[in-house]
């Protein structure tokens, strides 16, 4: 799905160079409507998009429920994942590099922090 960073890149420089704010702002706007489509279509075709995928997985029973439940925890962040490639792609048509790597370092540090209190249990 790197198309969605792609060619919102692609498109918002087009429009930043003919010096064109609506249009900038249309790319945004229907790229991410896009994703939000995508990221949909996939949270209802979770189940078989599970069983297709879990058909070819030859291991240990323990390896494929922990997977199942790596894959019921990520599909969920699908629509938000492929809005993060229209916004990554849309930044770096305006060439704003700074949000691209904000983005990335406070995605990071949410995936660590999350992560670090995933080791605590619930009071």
């Amino acid at each position: 799905m790197n198309f969605l960073r792609s060619s919102s890149n692609g498109m918002t420089a087009q429009a930043v160079g003919t010096d064109d704010p609506e249009a900038i702002l249309l790319v945004l706007l229907r790229n991410g409507l896009i994703a939000l489509g995508i990221g949909t279509l996939i949270l209802i075709l979770q189940y078989p998009l599970q069983q297709v995928g879990f058909t070819f997985l030859v291991g240990a029973t323990e390896v494929k429920d922990a997977g199942l439940d790596y894959f019921q925890a990520c599909i969920w962040g699908a629509p938000a994942v492929l809005l993060n490639f229209v916004l990554v792609g849309w930044f770096f048509g305006r060439e704003l590099n700074i949000f691209v790597a904000l983005i990335s370092v406070v995605e990071s540090l949410t995936n660590v922090v999350l992560d670090y209190l995933q080791g605590f249990p619930l009071l």
